[in-house]
């Protein structure tokens, strides 16, 4: 994972009260899924990172990868209150989970 990007509906991004009390950042416009994910992308070859694959939320792959993330990483055990540790709590959970993916796959291949 090299980036991430916290989905808001339109009835957040149109109440600027919520976005200042949840410590959204001024300036965040509403994004489809589509929009964030273009650019995300755009980031990441900006960035020069010229990926095999890129996998969106629709992705029955990551939808899986998603739900082990929740059960063996807390990815799902945080109650969103502020924008900032939202993102670093996502960001610390899928760490954790490429961190026991890669582990898991290198035991496994230890193994074989």
């Amino acid at each position: 994972m090299i980036d991430r990007q916290l989905f808001l509906p339109e009835k957040w991004i149109d109440d600027p009260d919520r976005c200042r009390k949840a410590g959204v950042a001024d300036g965040m416009t509403f994004a489809t899924h589509e929009e964030i994910g273009e650019q995300m992308v755009a980031r990441a070859l900006d960035a020069g990172i010229r990926p095999l694959r890129v996998v969106t939320h629709a992705d029955p792959g990551l939808t899986q990868c998603l739900r082990a993330a929740r059960e063996h990483a807390g990815l799902d055990q945080y109650q969103v209150r502020d924008w900032r540790a939202w993102h670093a709590h996502v960001t610390l959970s899928m760490t954790a989970f490429a961190w026991l993916a890669a582990v898991g796959a290198d035991s496994t291949a230890r193994s074989i």
